[in-house]
């Protein structure tokens, strides 16, 4: 058993170490550049740490504040994290125009920015109220560990979003932090399982976060500014979900099967073992299920994000899509990369040919193929107003749809007469319709079929579509073109091949008429 001295001593070490950084930051020529936030944090970890030290020896009322000010402590930590990622993306604070709408906006990061507040004031409040309303050793060490996994998954990303030329200044910080709560996880994870905390880790914790002011320290003086020029992507806010979600199921897992093997007497632990199995294989089947991921890319976007999509990353994989293969393999090109951003899997293209619209190729399309006239309704839509049909709209009769522009505009009006044709109206899966007009010549169209997860078809999906459409039209504009030329250069060649030919020929009647009349007139003398 680990003396109650030495646990006073580490916490009280802490506390004083903490408070001699706090007075250097406060009698620095750049305090006022000092983050409140961090302040904030800097004074609960010292009240945290003082409490602590006085609970060691048993002071009654530390033992009672020790769970509060942990909490408070975790809490405006992560809110200090969580501040240095609220600022301007690093595109747009170095001066680099940005690619269409790709990165995120100030607005987009403060909505990322208030959802992790929110987080963080949920998971401090279970950690806090848990053991105020006794809730079980079980449950409180289950919200502690939880806090500590999302103040890691803040700290990832804020080192790695924060500009290169910055990252050497927040290193020592990232450190720090990344013991402080990769310590209270191990802790805490082991006092979830065996419900009961080790002493051992209690006491060295003291003498463990002493230790990080140093880093701290040399943190703040590489960087008086606290200033990291954060850049939050899609992809970033996409796997941090992922990653918590994840890990707050394999802990909620880890706790079920331990009590499974503690209340399940003789068959308990092969019970736990049979639980902790089938819950990896349903994570790794959730992890590889394409519709699974195309749910979370459709939360995440709706939740943390004004736009759903990341144009730079979607204009940038058109671009690349487009750029491989053959020009035999540009009409399942052109399906393709109309259906990535809606998570559509299959589809079917119909291209003009000789006056109607003959069905070209198809992924996964288990409709019909055959052609369509140039004369049909559905052609005139498309080719005069450059619409993207909704099929599913379309067959509920629905009133009012939205328009490229945001405002509304009656389709019933618009598509009034509109009868589909056999080949998609007969097709139960198909989903969107969409143009593909080169200049005002409708050269052909794409039949998307519904996507993995459910999608809000949008006033952004139809402007991403239309462009994306007229993307891959002039792609395919510039290769019927091509292919014309090449059919003239072959008729040049043929026209040159037959001159010659017909030149040969003549010299060859010329050659023949000539023998006749010569026989005519030398027969008689061999």
């Amino acid at each position: 058993m680990a003396s109650p001295f030495l646990g006073f001593a580490g916490y009280a070490a802490a506390a004083l170490a903490f408070a001699l950084l706090a007075l250097f930051l406060a009698m620095r020529r750049h305090r006022a550049a000092v983050s409140p936030m961090l302040r904030a944090a800097l004074i609960a970890q010292i009240a945290w740490a003082a409490t602590m030290s006085a609970a060691a020896i048993g002071q009654v009322v530390a033992v009672a504040l020790a769970p509060l000010l942990e909490a408070l402590r975790s809490l405006l930590w992560i809110l200090f994290l969580i501040g240095l990622a609220n600022v301007r993306p690093a595109a747009e604070a170095s001066g680099v125009p940005s690619a269409g709408l790709g990165p995120p906006t100030d607005n987009e990061v403060s909505r990322a920015s208030r959802r992790g507040v929110v987080i963080a004031v949920v998971l401090a409040t279970a950690s806090a109220g848990s053991e105020l309303i006794a809730a079980g050793p079980g449950m409180v060490f289950a919200a502690r560990t939880l806090n500590a996994v999302f103040g890691l998954v803040c700290l990832e990303q804020v080192y790695r979003n924060a500009a290169d030329g910055r990252r050497w200044a927040a290193k020592y910080l990232a450190l720090a932090l990344l013991a402080l709560f990769g310590f209270d996880l191990v802790m805490y994870s082991d006092a979830m399982l065996f419900t009961r905390m080790n002493e051992a880790w209690w006491t060295v914790r003291g003498f463990a976060n002493a230790l990080l002011v140093p880093l701290l320290a040399v943190s703040a003086a590489r960087n008086p500014q606290w200033k990291l020029d954060i850049g939050v992507s899609r992809q970033a806010v996409f796997h941090s979900a992922a990653l918590t979600l994840a890990g707050g199921y394999l802990i909620l897992v880890s706790a079920g099967g331990y009590y499974v093997r503690w209340f399940g007497g003789e068959w308990g632990a092969v019970a736990q073992a049979l639980i902790v199995f089938a819950a990896l294989l349903g994570l790794a089947m959730v992890a590889v299920s394409g519709t699974m991921r195309a749910r979370l890319r459709v939360f995440v976007a709706k939740h943390f994000f004004s736009y759903r999509f990341d144009y730079r990353n979607e204009w940038l994989r058109l671009t690349r899509l487009l750029a491989s293969g053959s020009p035999q393999d540009l009409p399942a090109q052109a399906i393709e990369g109309l259906g990535q951003p809606v998570e559509s899997r299959s589809g079917a293209i119909w291209l003009e040919s000789e006056g109607s619209y003959r069905f070209e190729t198809g992924i996964a399309w288990r409709g019909e193929r055959a052609s369509i006239d140039a004369d049909a309704p559905l052609i005139h839509l498309l080719r005069e107003h450059e619409w993207i049909v909704d099929v599913d709209e379309l067959r509920d009769d629905t009133e009012n749809a939205p328009n490229a522009d945001g405002r509304s505009r009656d389709v019933a009006s618009l598509q009034q007469g509109l009868v589909l044709p056999d080949a998609i109206a007969e097709h139960e899966n198909s989903w969107l319709i969409v143009p593909l007009l080169l200049e005002r010549e409708l050269i052909g169209f794409v039949v998307l079929d519904r996507p993995l997860a459910p999608q809000v078809f949008d006033w952004e999906t139809r402007d991403l579509l239309k462009a994306a459409a007229r993307q891959i039209a002039s792609h395919i504009g510039v290769q019927r073109t091509l292919e014309k030329l090449i059919t003239a250069q072959q008729f040049e060649s043929f026209n040159r091949m037959s001159a010659f030919v017909v030149h040969d020929l003549k010299n060859l009647v010329a050659q023949l008429g000539l023998m006749t009349k010569n026989a005519q007139r030398h027969r008689d003398n061999p």
